[in-house]
Order: C-alpha cells, then structure tokens, then sequence
C-alpha cells in the first residue's frame, strides 16, 4: 500500500491535464505553508470529493506552484490508477473542521 502524504477535497474536480505523455496534472490553488509545500515534493497525493470518500485520483507530487501575493500553492502531481479508491484519508483526524487540505 502507498502511504498518502496529502489528501485534497476537490469536489469540482478543479484540476487540468498539463502533459499527456507523463499523466501530469496539476491542480487550482491549496492554503499552506512554504515550507509544508517545498516537503510534499515526491510525496504522494489523492484527491477525494468529500473526507468520507475514498480517492478518485492521486499520484505522486512532481512540484508545488507558489500562487503570486498569497499563501495558496498549486500542486503538479503524475497521476497513476493505483491512487484511485484509496481510503488512508477517510475521516483522518488531518482534515480539521472546514479544511480541505488534510495532511494524513
């Protein structure tokens, strides 16, 4: 099993293919420090529509994109099928209360 390092709760699926060829997307804009976004490098991320659901998709954290004047990053992941219906994130502690970035 992969160890999730980062789940989103992406419920409008806001993320875009930016290379085909590896599989890469990357996604809108998640609140979190520089320094816990520079350490998800080469970890891995799925993405899940609510903190009760399992993954839709997820891979492995390629870069995280500093988003101009905030404190908000976009994450560019190599998405792989193995992500799909992973639960490590389900109801994790991480998630906090209105937060959709949980840290698992």
């Amino acid at each position: 099993m992969t160890t999730i390092k980062l789940s989103l709760m992406c419920k409008s699926h806001d993320y875009r293919l930016i290379d085909q060829s590896s599989n890469t997307f990357r996604t809108s804009s998640w609140q979190m420090s520089q320094k816990k976004a520079s350490s998800l490098i080469g970890e891995s991320v799925t993405l899940t529509e609510s903190k009760n659901k399992p993954a839709y998709m997820g891979g492995e954290i390629i870069d995280v994109i500093p988003v101009k004047d905030s404190n908000r990053f976009d994450i560019v992941f190599n998405a792989k099928k193995s992500f799909t219906g992973n639960t490590e994130a389900i109801n994790h502690p991480g998630w906090g209360n209105g937060r959709a970035v949980c840290y698992v």
